[in-house]
């Protein structure tokens, strides 16, 4: 989903339904779009899932594509993750998961006109129903399960998810749960945190505010001031690309976005990504970038051509021959027809003269700049054209042979 339809169309109607019952709407509704034969392509064509290759990290023995997660508190009815799993995250969060589902005996609380939320703290989803739901899903980037539960009931949990999950969060334990895989403790004072009690962990999952303030930027960087060499991840604190690079810069290795996700819209998680791009040593321009250019050129070129034969001739001498017939002689028989040939050729003329600007422009700022999204519309546009082309000369021929 785009940021102009959620924030134009989809957004204002979901303000005025209940939190609850508008995050299911939406998630349900990507869900069922991500269900179809070609779901995912829809979610690709308008979201643009893609990561540069730059953003890759490996973290923990796990490979991610990019810094920027989902937290879990956005989908804890996991009705939306297989959307989720399409729209260019490098990880996602699940949960809270405990052994049995803990129904919430309040909504979030938000308020849109400060941009904040307030996710219910006794919430999660059952341990059955997340494993279910997990097996029919793709997984394509790195899942992390985050358990609410006792010492006992979270090993439990690990045995019974150690399939689905790539890391485990728990929450305030110093207990060494037995897995292989990265577990991270989760808290929102890293001042409390002795760094000798949580040897055993991978990392640290800070839990900020929702709204970003410069306490955020100092938690994290109190961390490594202390000395805390292991993963930080940080949860919540970002509603604009901004906060995530300024996170990022404190010291925090990945991101997960909640709260201003939301109000944001889907394509927050594009624009840190194109932000984080940006910071970079621009790339070397990808050899044949300049034949797109070129031939968004000679269509332009092709474009003024037919502009001026609609101002002056407008037939071509193949034209007379094939009508065996010269200009004059229709101007005779009715002037309409070369006017009407004039318009023709002039709304011809116009289409190619904008389609070349486009394709210049688009190889230029876009395929020069290894924007995929800009060779495909190129390389789409041109593919039909040309089918077109070939569709009307089949039908010429076919007439001519009849």
């Amino acid at each position: 989903m785009p940021d102009w339809s959620y924030h134009v169309i989809f957004k204002p109607i979901l303000n005025k339904l209940s939190p609850v019952a508008s995050r299911e709407f939406i998630h349900k509704g990507m869900n069922r779009i991500a269900s179809l034969p070609l779901g995912f392509h829809i979610i690709n064509f308008l979201g643009r899932e893609e990561s540069s290759p730059s953003l890759s990290r490996f973290i923990d023995g796990i490979s991610f594509s990019n810094p920027v997660g989902l937290s879990g508190k956005v989908d804890p009815e996991l009705s939306g993750t297989r959307a989720f799993t399409n729209l260019g995250f490098g990880f996602l969060e699940i949960g809270p998961v405990s052994l049995t589902r803990m129904k919430s005996l309040s909504a979030p609380a938000v308020d849109n006109d400060q941009l904040f939320i307030q996710f219910p703290e006794d919430e999660s989803a059952g341990v059955d129903s997340v494993k279910e739901k997990l097996k029919n899903i793709k997984k394509k980037q790195p899942i992390f399960i985050r358990l609410a539960g006792s010492s006992r009931e979270n090993q439990t949990m690990i045995d019974q998810l150690a399939e689905a999950a790539d890391g485990f969060i728990v929450e305030d334990s110093y207990t060494d749960l037995a897995t292989k895989k990265p577990m991270y403790l989760s808290t929102s004072d890293p001042s409390m945190v002795d760094f000798v009690k949580i040897q055993h962990y991978s990392g640290i999952v800070l839990e900020l505010n929702e709204k970003f303030s410069n306490e955020s930027i100092l938690m994290v960087k109190e961390l490594r001031e202390r000395g805390y060499s292991n993963t930080i991840i940080t949860s919540g604190s970002v509603t604009e690309p901004e906060d995530a690079l300024q996170l990022l810069d404190a010291g925090a290795n990945l991101v997960m976005l909640s709260g201003g996700y939301v109000f944001s819209g889907p394509g927050l998680t594009k624009r840190i990504k194109e932000a984080l791009v940006s910071r970079e040593q621009p790339a070397p321009p990808p050899q044949g970038w300049y034949a797109y250019w070129l031939f968004g050129l000679f269509i332009f070129l092709g474009g003024m051509l037919a502009l001026l034969f609609s101002l002056t001739s407008i037939l071509l001498p193949y034209d007379e021959l094939f009508l065996g017939v010269n200009r004059e002689d229709i101007w005779a028989y009715n002037e309409r027809i070369m006017l009407f040939m004039a318009h023709d050729r002039m709304t011809l003329a116009g289409t190619m003269i904008s389609g070349g600007i486009v394709y210049m422009n688009l190889a230029k700022h876009g395929v020069k700049k290894q924007l995929k999204w800009a060779k495909q519309a190129i390389d789409a546009a041109a593919i039909l054209g040309f089918l077109g082309i070939f569709r009307l000369s089949a039908l010429v021929i076919l007439i001519g042979c009849i």
